[in-house]
């Protein structure tokens, strides 16, 4: 199974799983009920990472807490 490696500067090394992402190219996934991540990437040297604020349920895409250029797909060796 693949994972995405996130490494943010404000939440520290983040790992969720891949699903999809290898087909879409482009993922969401709830970090807690308060932070969104979207990652997405035309190949596997340039993916990026969008983490936004979730408020009454509902993600700001207006507002970005941070924009991460360090992220890698890697095999999950817990899986």
């Amino acid at each position: 199974m693949k994972s995405l490696l996130i490494k943010s500067q404000l939440f520290g090394d983040l790992v969720i799983p891949a699903m999809d992402f290898e087909e879409s190219r482009d993922i969401w996934e709830s970090l807690c009920p308060y932070l969104d991540i979207n990652v997405f990437g035309e190949n596997n040297d340039d993916i990026q990472a969008n983490i936004y604020p979730v408020k009454d349920g509902l993600t700001c895409t207006d507002r970005e807490l941070e924009v991460i250029e360090n992220v890698e797909l890697i095999d999950d060796l817990t899986s």
